[in-house]
């Protein structure tokens, strides 16, 4: 087999989305630097794995990355990783929901890839025991003899107007129960006075900005009284309460998750300060973070300050901690990391 020239190995490189930094070519095994074009992830790579179809590590989401960053990324889900060690993307790891309470096991090349807890997006494997209560939470009894997944349509009789209908587990949660008897629901809260929503908006912590009710699948703009978000709802969605403000957390939970509404001001005017663009690698728009130059836990006074924050991209900002940690990082760390 002829000896590849340097330009075609670059070129074969630039077809996969990185740019060759190594500035001379010897055979299948030697090591090449490179850098990605999409994520700016610097990194090294034989030509024999570039061949075999192996391309960046952090755009495909299997990059070693320390315990410590694990756990940042469980907890930026509303997840407590409870396993003491991480090996990699693979290793199927114990958590702890933070919004249902719900314990279970996933590996962080799952989580990355969009997949959070399963309690919380109905997904769990119910038993037939388990279906067959839900419906009677409902106020309907299970017709249908066997439960395959939340999928399946469902056969049910109402215990209260005698109904029988079909309806998937999935869609139970958020219904009523009983399409019938809904349905009849759904039309008395049309009756509701525009005075009447925007008290019931008052009674949920919410102030009610739009001018006029119609029905109440209808989706009224409101603000949120405790941290100042704003956002549409229906009024039959009103039971959710903010879509942001989470009532189970404590005040001291808020801060330490930066859940508060300063720190979303702060946060956007930093983007729109840097015009979106991350500071590091020049690139504009995508997954940006708000960063602190001197970190949120030794300096309080400083949190909210537009001169203390600069943009970073996710890759850039996890190269950063991965380099100087978390928790006490000052300015000049910053200052050398851009250079």
């Amino acid at each position: 087999m002829r000896k590849l020239t340097y330009q075609y190995v670059k070129n074969l490189f630039l077809n996969n989305n990185m740019e060759l930094l190594s500035t001379d070519y010897q055979n299948t095994q030697q090591k090449l630097k490179y850098i990605c074009l999409k994520c700016k992830y610097e990194g090294v790579k034989t030509f024999g794995n570039l061949s075999q179809g192996k391309g960046c590590p952090s755009c495909a989401g299997i990059l070693k990355y320390t315990y410590e960053e694990a756990k940042y990324f469980f907890f930026k889900k509303d997840m407590k990783l409870l396993s003491k060690e991480y090996k990699n993307n693979l290793q199927k790891l114990k958590y702890k929901c933070l919004k249902c309470g719900y314990i279970g096991t996933k590996a962080l090349g799952s989580l990355l890839s969009g997949n959070l807890c399963p309690s919380c997006a109905g997904v769990l494997k119910y038993t037939y025991k388990q279906v067959e209560q839900l419906f009677l939470d409902k106020n309907i009894k299970l017709l249908s003899k066997n439960y395959k997944n939340i999928k399946q349509r469902l056969k049910y009789k109402c215990l209260n107007c005698g109904y029988v209908g079909t309806k998937a587990l999935k869609n139970l949660k958020d219904t009523f129960g009983c399409n019938k008897c809904g349905a009849k629901k759904g039309q008395n809260k049309t009756r509701y006075t525009y005075s009447e929503v925007k008290l019931l908006f008052l009674k949920k912590g919410l102030e009610l900005l739009s001018k006029k009710y119609e029905n109440y699948q209808q989706r009224l703009k409101y603000k949120c009284l405790k941290c100042g978000y704003k956002g549409k709802k229906s009024l039959g969605h009103l039971d959710h309460s903010c879509n942001w403000y989470k009532m189970e957390l404590t005040e001291e939970d808020r801060m330490n998750r930066r859940n508060i509404s300063e720190y979303k001001e702060w946060a956007r005017n930093i983007k729109k300060k840097y015009k979106y663009t991350c500071q590091k690698c020049n690139i504009m728009g995508g997954r940006l973070h708000s960063h602190h130059k001197n970190g949120w836990n030794n300096f309080p006074d400083q949190r909210y300050l537009i001169s203390n924050g600069i943009v970073l991209c996710k890759c850039c900002h996890i190269k950063f901690h991965s380099i100087y940690g978390k928790g006490n990082n000052v300015s000049s760390q910053t200052n050398a990391f851009l250079k």
